[in-house]
C-alpha cells in the first residue's frame, strides 16, 4: 500500500502539537511509524485500547513491546468490528482511498482531535469519551499522521498503518462489492426497459436541423431532451461549433447499423472530456465553469454500477447512500464544496458547502441512472404502481457488451414498410431505416409522432424547400419507391412531377361572400375606393371580399346608402 517513495517526512508530537520533522524516511507508514514520538502516557492509552499489559519503564521499551503485540490480525478484526458506525464510516473512507485521505479533508468530514497536553490527556482521558471519530481512531492507532510528497507541494495525510491495512483490506473489499440493496418487488411493479430509441431520436434532430426548422418543435417526436442529443452529435463530430451539418459524417452515422451505432455512442458519451451532464440538470443554474473531470466521474459511477449484481434489481437510493459513504468527493478530488457556483432554478439560492452533498451530487447520480445511462440503454428502470418516481434499476442486457465497446445483441431489426396514399401523406414506423426517414423527411411537411410512426405530408411548401437545397422529385421517388411493396400511387407521382415541371398550378383562397339584393349596388362598390378588397365578381349579386377588407366595404355601403350585417 504505502511505498517509501511517496513518504516524504513523518511528523509527530506529543501534544498534538506538531513542531517539528523527522529527517529520516521511514521506510513504511506502519505501526512502528505511527507510535514514533509519543510518549509513554499515550502509549498506555493505546495498549489499554487492545488490551495489551505492557510494563515497560519508558516509552521505548513500551513502543517495541506495543508494536509487536499490535501486529495481530485477530486482535485487529475484534477492534474493527465493534467499531461505532460513524468511527466505522470514517475509518472505512480511508479503506476506500487506499489507507490515506489528506488530513484536512480528514479532519473536516469526521472532526478534529482536541489539542492538549499530556498531563491533561492523562487527567481527562479522551480516549474513554472521544468527541469525533478521528479522536476515537487515534487513540487506538488505527491512524496515524505524516507528510507525503504529492504532485505539487508537500500535503499531511492520515493514513492507516500497513499492517492493520493489510488485515483489514482484502474483507473490506469483498464486502463493498454489494453497492447497496436489492430492490423490493413493490418497487419494481413498473418497468421501462432499455431500448435504442436515441438513434431514432437523433435522427429526427439531424432532419430537423438540415431542413431549418426550430428546434422547439422536437419535444412532439423525441424522447430524449434535445439538449443532451444536441452535446451527443457535436461530440461525435455530426455537427459544428457553428450548427452546421457535417454531409459525409451524418450519412455514415444514419447507415451504420444500429448496434454498431448505439456502441459508438456509447463509447463517445464514456471517453468524452467535455461533455458535462451537470449541465443538463434543469433544476440547477450553474456560473462559471465546473473545476471536475467528466471522463472520470462517469467512469467511476460506471465502475460501481458494474458491482450490482448482473440481471439484479437495485434499489436506487441506496446505491447512493452507497456512492456518499463510499466516496462523496467522486465529482470533487480536492473536496472543496465552497468554490462551485450552483444556483437552485426555482428560487435562485447558492449550492455551496458539504451540506447540500444529496442536492447536488446525490441528484447527479440520480439524473445519470434515469437520464443518460437508460437513455443510451445501459440501464432499466422501475418504480411502483402508487408513484411514478423510479425507484430501482438494473443493468440491461446490453451493459456489458456497450462497456467492452462491442456491439449489443438482440436488437430489434428495423421495420421495412411505410404507408404512403394517393393525397401525400407518409407514416414512417418508428423503427424505420434511419437514412430512408432523414431523406424523405426533406421533402414533406411534419405532422407530429404517435405510436403508428412519424407522420408526413408533402405540399407545395415542402416540396419547394427540398428544390431550394438543390433535391429533385426524381430523388424523392427513387428513394420511396425502394421499400414499397407496391408501385408509388400513380396519380401522386403525375401530380408530383407535374408540380417539378410547371410549380403550384392550383391555390386556395380564403374570402367573405359578400351578397347583394341590388345587382346596380356592386356597379357602384366597383368604382370607390373599397374596389381593391374585391377579389371576385361570382354573380350579379355575390362578390369575394378579403377578409381584411371587410370593415372598408362595410363602411362604403354605408355611404352608399346599404346597411350590411
Amino acid at each position: 500500500m504505502h511505498q517509501s517513495g511517496n513518504l516524504l517526512y513523518n511528523f509527530f508530537s506529543c501534544d498534538i502539537q506538531y513542531d517539528r520533522i523527522k529527517d529520516e524516511i521511514i521506510s513504511m507508514l506502519n505501526i512502528v511509524s505511527s507510535l514514533n514520538g509519543q510518549d509513554l502516557g499515550f502509549l498506555k492509552i493505546v495498549a489499554n485500547a487492545w488490551g495489551i499489559e505492557i510494563k515497560a519503564p519508558d516509552a521505548y521499551t513500551a513502543r517495541t513491546q506495543l508494536a509487536m503485540e499490535m501486529n495481530n490480525p485477530e486482535i485487529i478484526k475484534e477492534i474493527y468490528e465493534v467499531f461505532p458506525e460513524n468511527v466505522r464510516q470514517a475509518f472505512d473512507t480511508l479503506l476506500d482511498n487506499d489507507g490515506k485521505i489528506p488530513w484536512a479533508k480528514f479532519a473536516r468530514d469526521f472532526g478534529e482531535i482536541q489539542v492538549m497536553g499530556s498531563a491533561r490527556r492523562d487527567r481527562e482521558r479522551p480516549d474513554l469519551n472521544p468527541k469525533t471519530p478521528t479522536e476515537y481512531l487515534w487513540y487506538r492507532a488505527f491512524i496515524g499522521r505524516a507528510f507525503l510528497s504529492t504532485e505539487t507541494e508537500p500535503q499531511e495525510f492520515a493514513y492507516i498503518p500497513e499492517e492493520i491495512f493489510s488485515c483489514l483490506e482484502p474483507a473490506y473489499i469483498q464486502k463493498k462489492q454489494i453497492p447497496g440493496r436489492s430492490a423490493t418487488t413493490k418497487e419494481t411493479q413498473i418497468i421501462f426497459t432499455a431500448s435504442d430509441r436515441i438513434l431514432d431520436d437523433i435522427c429526427t434532430l439531424l432532419a430537423a436541423i438540415r431542413n431549418g426548422f426550430s428546434i422547439d418543435i422536437l419535444h412532439e417526436y423525441c424522447d430524449i431532451p434535445t439538449d443532451f442529443l444536441n452535446k451527443l452529435i457535436f461530440d461525435i463530430k455530426l455537427i459544428s461549433d457553428k450548427g452546421i451539418l457535417d454531409p459525409d459524417q451524418v450519412r455514415n452515422f444514419l447507415e451504420t447499423s444500429r448496434e454498431k451505432s448505439l456502441m459508438m455512442l456509447t463509447n463517445h458519451w464514456i471517453e468524452s472530456k467535455q461533455l458535462n451532464e451537470m449541465e443538463l440538470m434543469p433544476d440547477f443554474i450553474i456560473e462559471g465553469v465546473l473545476d471536475r473531470n467528466h471522463h472520470n466521474v462517469r467512469q467511476f459511477l460506471l465502475d460501481q454500477i458494474s458491482l450490482v449484481p448482473s440481471g439484479q434489481w437495485w434499489n436506487l437510493e441506496s446505491f447512493v447512500s452507497y456512492v456518499f459513504q463510499i466516496n462523496p468527493d467522486f465529482q470533487r478530488p480536492a473536496g472543496n464544496y465552497d468554490t462551485w457556483y450552483i444556483k437552485k432554478a426555482e428560487t435562485g439560492e447558492y449550492l455551496r458547502g458539504f451540506e447540500h452533498w444529496d442536492v447536488i451530487d446525490g441528484a447527479y447520480i440520480r439524473f445519470m441512472l434515469t437520464g443518460p445511462l437508460f437513455w443510451l440503454g445501459l440501464v432499466d428502470l422501475a418504480c411502483s404502481e402508487s408513484d411514478n418516481k423510479i425507484q430501482a434499476f438494473k443493468c440491461s442486457q446490453w451493459y456489458a457488451n456497450l462497456l467492452s465497446n462491442h456491439p449489443p445483441d438482440a436488437i430489434k431489426p428495423e421495420d421495412v414498410k411505410l404507408l404512403i396514399d394517393s393525397y401525400g401523406k407518409i407514416v414512417i414506423p418508428l423503427r424505420f431505416s434511419r437514412s430512408i426517414r432523414y431523406q424523405i423527411s426533406r421533402f414533406c411537411d411534419w405532422n407530429g409522432k404517435s405510436k403508428d410512426g412519424y407522420a408526413f405530408q408533402i405540399s407545395p411548401v415542402s416540396l419547394q424547400r427540398a428544390k431550394d437545397q438543390g433535391l429533385k422529385i426524381s430523388h424523392f421517388l427513387k428513394i420511396v419507391q425502394s421499400v414499397l411493396p407496391h408501385p408509388f400511387p400513380p396519380k401522386l407521382k403525375s401530380a408530383l412531377e407535374n408540380w417539378e415541371h410547371h410549380g403550384t398550378q392550383a391555390h386556395f383562397t380564403q374570402a367573405i361572400l359578400l351578397h347583394l339584393a341590388d345587382p346596380e349596388a356592386i356597379n357602384q362598390l366597383q368604382n370607390t375606393s373599397a374596389k381593391k378588397f374585391i377579389q371576385a365578381i361570382l354573380n350579379p349579386n355575390t362578390v369575394a371580399v378579403l377578409p381584411n377588407g371587410v370593415e372598408q366595404v362595410r363602411k362604403t355601403l354605408i355611404e352608399m346608402g346599404y346597411l350590411s350585417e
